[in-house]
């Protein structure tokens, strides 16, 4: 052999060597074919390519995966993860077997744990270390991402809502109803729905001639006092919303001279109309109100009444008393 040919000879059959060693390893899907889940083909075995879809959530999985160190993987393999590091621990003894056929799996790389994926190569080692503590910071960091997101939408939306009901669903206002004057206190309930109640003091001279000419008529004061509770529904979401209120009423008091007969009604009450209540709290309502009685009672004590002057009363109130103007104006808080 020429000696000066002898290098290149060599050179070349440590080539065709090299060659045709790489052309007989495996490729990726020979490998899952004959049931290894990855075949590494660098000097570290973690550094080659995971298969699977990266992910941060479950829901970022297709289908029934589920995500496991940012990798989209079957249910099970998380399962058998958790079992393997039992085993690990030395805790198999205290937990009970997993399934036959996901003992030893281990997710994402199927690489039995780092003395089975590296044994004695540090390079190994610390590239898988380095690879998993990635995947743990940016799930953490997603998940308080996320967190974040949640309660500043949260805020948002409570902020956004333009129901200031909502916001101070509690009121209090001066009323000036067809009786008289009163007091109303309310509580709002899911932004429409109002439970109101009032006192209404009535000092009014009654002068009144019935329809029914036998009935007597009315020319004096009647005072008394009625106590009244509303239910009343406001449909809209902005401050200013149209209102109805329905609700009942019973009243006491005295018609004629302070020795006069003592009056007593049981009303039912309805309005209609609107109502503004602003960012800071004012609330002014206007609608119309008006009743019917269902009961009154006119008497000077114990079994003496007087019928005629409950028939003018009765009818008074229902044509004329209890219809009116209601205005209040009040504070929300």
């Amino acid at each position: 052999m020429n000696p000066s040919t002898s290098p290149f000879l060599v050179f070349g059959l440590a080539a065709v060597t090299i060659l045709l060693a790489t052309l007989a390893l495996p490729s990726p899907a020979q490998a899952q074919s004959a049931g290894l889940s990855q075949v590494n083909f660098c000097l570290s075995p973690f550094t080659a390519k995971r298969q699977g879809r990266s992910c941060t959530f479950d829901d970022d999985c297709r289908g029934t995966l589920v995500c496991f160190e940012a990798q989209c993987v079957p249910p099970q393999y998380a399962d058998a993860y958790a079992w393997r590091s039992y085993d690990r621990r030395g805790e198999q003894a205290h937990q009970p077997q997993p399934p036959a056929e996901f003992r030893g799996a281990d997710p994402l790389t199927d690489d039995g744990g780092a003395d089975e994926a590296c044994g004695q190569d540090r390079r190994c080692r610390i590239e898988r270390l380095a690879a998993r503590n990635r995947a743990r910071r940016h799930y953490d960091i997603a998940r308080q991402e996320r967190a974040t997101q949640r309660e500043v939408e949260r805020i948002l939306s409570q902020q956004g809502s333009t129901l200031l009901r909502d916001v101070k669903p509690w009121s209090v206002a001066f009323q000036r109803h067809p009786h008289g004057l009163g007091l109303m206190g309310g509580r709002t309930f899911a932004g429409h729905f109002r439970l109101e109640a009032s006192w209404v003091f009535q000092d009014r001279r009654i002068d009144y001639v019935p329809d029914d000419s036998t009935a007597p008529t009315l020319n004096a004061f009647q005072t008394a006092g009625f106590g009244t509770v509303h239910f009343t529904f406001l449909p809209s979401k902005r401050w200013l919303s149209p209102m109805v209120s329905a609700g009942f009423a019973m009243g006491r008091g005295t018609y004629g001279s302070g020795s006069g007969p003592q009056v007593l009604y049981h009303l039912v009450t309805g309005a209609i109309g609107a109502e503004a209540q602003f960012e800071i709290g004012l609330m002014v309502r206007m609608a119309y109100r008006h009743g019917r009685v269902l009961y009154n009672q006119v008497r000077h004590g114990p079994g003496s009444y007087e019928a005629d002057t409950r028939r003018s009363l009765r009818e008074y109130m229902n044509n004329d008393g209890l219809g009116g103007v209601d205005f209040s104006i009040g504070w929300a808080f």
